[in-house]
């Protein structure tokens, strides 16, 4: 440790006169000085306190704090005069390896978590066996007690919440659980700024068990705090718990914070209390404080579901949607209700809604006039075009699946998205609209973009090539829909693997928009990048650069690409320019590319992501671990906030991420990062996806390198299955590797064969 923690702070100030160095007499006597006052606030008098001087470099002054693991002093750091908080493991040499080992690991978690509302770990170390360490001291109160002392508004109390889901949330984003949520473990400074304290329960989500967690398995107990328990916690299966679990105690939180009661009883016997966690129905937050509107509402029971999945699925959606509501958006808790966001958007836009309105009574009018003139539906629909009738249809079978949500149907209200488009596809593929060609290539191509944007590429791909057949059909070769649906099923194909025919749509895709649209069409440009990133998909940069440039030069010369558009092409060519060791071009191009991304989206965007990742991307390269972290984190923040953890770009993320700290030689933090890409790729990819195996790829090489070879053979097994006969590189690699894992199992004839077949022929 350095000898001097707090130099980071370029606010702290030495209060003594330049000159004139402060002695350890003063030291002492100033240390004194805030103990007396202390005492005579009326605070009890301090139990066994050590000597002033019993921490190095440290001067105590209190005890703030005594609980069951550790005891709380405060302290003076000698050299800035910083007052710090000083933890100390009560038992000292006596504690148990267990203690020591949830003492340290509190150490460790904190050291990694830097954010300004997380209290900061900034020195550790022994004394006569006793083990401590120093963090921020933050003067000011509990969250409980500082509710109870400030009269707050509802938007007041949702504004402080939300700092301290963020402050959660980037634990999430390390991989920290807290498990021990509660008022008593957030601290309120004196400007009003949350901070969280005590991570001495908290779990790094590994997916393996720490001692406490066996120790909860064998005794049916739970970790943490009983009236802000989860129920997962209360049935004592830590296999159970993650980061919904800190989204349970976040919710009974903040209904005390907005109420002042628990959700539930929480007083008398434990197994009473157990089974209120387990299975009472929290009581209406409104009927406690009648304030507490419909949304605020939503929120907190959302937060306090007894099922996981029901739940807001990390803090930072939470915070999201805390955020939303004192913006006045639509919360994505309601999103189900369409005459909620109808409501929402109409408030918000009031002006403009109003003269929509006065359109609509006009345009309604107009229709029951026209209604009287033309008696009979069918003669006026006679009257319209065949483009006309089909979007007339198409407008029907939208108002069908809008009415999926409907209770009365049989249809739970919590119908997401994607089940909608499930609906839809059933539907069609139940040849509903067979007699409508025109109708139905229409609605594939809705549905197949909607799984597009969902991240579901393997459900997507039947859908646009349907629609893609019946454009074609109706509407010829060469019409606009049918060059949409080719273009958008080409990077479907280009983003499951299927790279040969994804080349062939798109140049036919190419060569058509380029006929009918011209060179400078932004949809030609957009499927010149998509071309160019298939050839670095195959690492053919040599053909790729030229595309990107073309595409730079059309835009440059009047051609109608959007100036996001060119700030992907931007970022895909400095890729491929840093993949050629073309850094300064490629440095420029990164640059200019998330320059522009932050001035088109001021709010989170998957783009600026993906800008992050690329020079990331970069900055590894150019041997720069720190920078490129900084950007990799970047990334991984804005994902969180637009994106499901499961979506493939945040699965490409977490393996991009895990092959950085590999490089670095962090196996554990790599083997972090590469099992969640493994369980959600699981969870959303067929069992045969090359995006899956070269996943397990990864996650195999890293258990060799931390010698569990036995764990890692089956998933090299896997890998090297999926990828024969795909792309040889990739499946060279997953080769080598398994080679590499037998012969550490001591399978050495197998392991020879295999790299036998990485010998060239002849």
């Amino acid at each position: 440790m350095p000898e001097d923690p707090t130099n980071k702070d370029p606010t702290n100030e030495d209060p003594t006169k330049p000159g004139n160095p402060p002695s350890a007499d003063d030291d002492l006597i100033a240390a004194a000085q805030m103990a007396a006052q202390a005492r005579s606030d009326g605070l009890p008098p301090e139990p066994e306190l050590p000597p002033l001087d019993y921490f190095p470099g440290y001067i105590l002054a209190r005890e703030i704090h005594r609980g069951g693991q550790g005891i709380v002093y405060q302290a003076i750091h000698k050299t800035t005069k910083r007052k710090v908080a000083i933890k100390v493991m009560i038992e000292g040499a006596l504690a148990s390896t267990r203690e020591r080992t949830r003492f340290e690991r509190e150490v460790e978690i904190l050291a990694q978590l830097d954010h300004p509302n997380i209290v900061d770990v900034l020195d550790s170390g022994a004394v006569e066996g006793r083990f401590y360490y120093v963090m921020d001291y933050i003067s000011g109160s509990t969250l409980d007690v500082w509710i109870s002392q400030h009269d707050l508004s509802i938007a007041e109390v949702l504004e402080l919440f939300g700092k301290i889901c963020e402050a959660v949330n980037a634990a999430h984003l390390k991989g920290v659980i807290h498990r021990d949520i509660k008022p008593a473990n957030v601290r309120v400074d004196a400007n009003g700024e949350p901070h969280i304290v005590d991570f001495g329960l908290a779990r790094i989500a590994t997916g393996s068990l720490s001692d406490d967690d066996r120790l909860m398995t064998l005794t049916g107990q739970f970790i943490g705090s009983l009236p802000w328990a989860s129920p997962e916690q209360a049935q004592g299966i830590p296999s159970m718990i993650d980061v919904r679990t800190d989204v349970y105690s976040l919710g009974v939180t903040l209904y005390q914070m907005l109420t002042g009661r628990f959700p539930y009883q929480v007083a008398g016997n434990m197994r009473d209390v157990l089974d209120n966690i387990l299975r009472a129905e929290p009581a209406r937050p409104s009927t406690v404080r009648r304030q507490i509107n419909d949304e605020v509402e939503t929120i907190v029971l959302k937060c306090l579901s007894k099922e996981r999945d029901r739940r807001y699925q990390n803090a930072g959606d939470l915070a999201r949607d805390i955020a939303h509501y004192l913006r006045g958006d639509p919360i994505e808790a309601k999103r189900d209700s369409g005459w909620y966001v109808l409501r929402k958007t109409a408030k918000r836009y009031r002006g403009v809604v109003s003269a929509a309105a006065i359109m609509l009574v006009m345009l309604v009018g107009f229709a029951v006039g026209m209604s009287v003139l033309n008696s009979q539906k069918a003669r006026a629909l006679d009257d319209l075009g065949a483009e006309s009738r089909a979007r007339l249809a198409i407008i029907e079978e939208l108002e069908r699946w809008l009415e999926a949500p409907d209770p009365t149907l049989g249809v739970g209200k919590d119908i997401t998205m994607r089940e909608v488009a499930d609906r839809a596809a059933a539907r069609l593929d139940a040849e509903a609209l067979a007699d409508q060609p025109r109708v139905e290539a229409s609605l594939r191509a809705i549905i197949g973009r909607t799984y597009f944007n969902l991240g579901e590429w393997q459900k997507a791909e039947p859908q646009l090539r349907r629609a893609h057949e019946l454009h074609e059909l109706v509407s010829g070769t060469d019409s606009e829909n049918t060059l949409r649906a080719r273009h958008l099923l080409a990077v479907v194909l280009r983003n499951t693997g299927q790279l040969d025919e994804a080349h062939q749509r798109l140049t036919d895709a190419r060569a058509q928009a380029e006929r009918v649209l011209g060179p400078d069409d932004e949809r030609t440009l957009q499927i010149l990048n998509d071309l160019a990133q298939l050839h670095k998909l195959r690492g053919e940069h040599a053909e790729a650069i030229p595309l990107y440039r073309l595409v730079l030069e059309h835009a440059e010369n009047g051609g109608e690409a959007a100036p996001e558009m060119l700030a992907v092409v931007r970022g895909n060519l400095g890729e491929s320019l840093a993949q050629i060791g073309e850094i300064v071009e490629a440095d420029a191009m990164f640059a200019t590319s998330i320059k522009a991304f932050v001035a088109a989206h001021p709010e989170p965007h998957p783009d600026t992501a993906r800008a992050r990742i690329r020079y990331a991307t970069l900055l590894k390269q150019t041997n720069q671990p720190e920078a490129a972290r900084h950007e990799y984190q970047a990334a991984f923040e804005i994902f969180d906030h637009t994106l499901d953890a499961t979506h493939p770009d945040v699965l490409a993320l977490r393996t991009q991420f895990g092959a950085f700290l590999y490089s670095l030689g962090d196996f554990d933090a790599a083997l972090e990062s590469f099992t969640i890409a493994v369980e959600g790729a699981e969870a959303t990819e067929p069992p045969g996806s090359a995006r899956l195996a070269w996943y397990r790829r990864w996650l195999g090489m890293t258990l060799v390198s931390l010698d569990r070879a036995a764990e890692a053979k089956p998933l090299l097994e896997q890998a090297v299955g999926a990828l024969r006969g795909g792309r040889p590189d990739l499946e060279r690699s997953a080769i080598a590797e398994l080679a590499k894992c037998l012969e550490a199992l001591g399978e050495t004839e197998r392991a020879a064969e295999l790299r036998a077949e990485l010998e060239p022929e002849g």
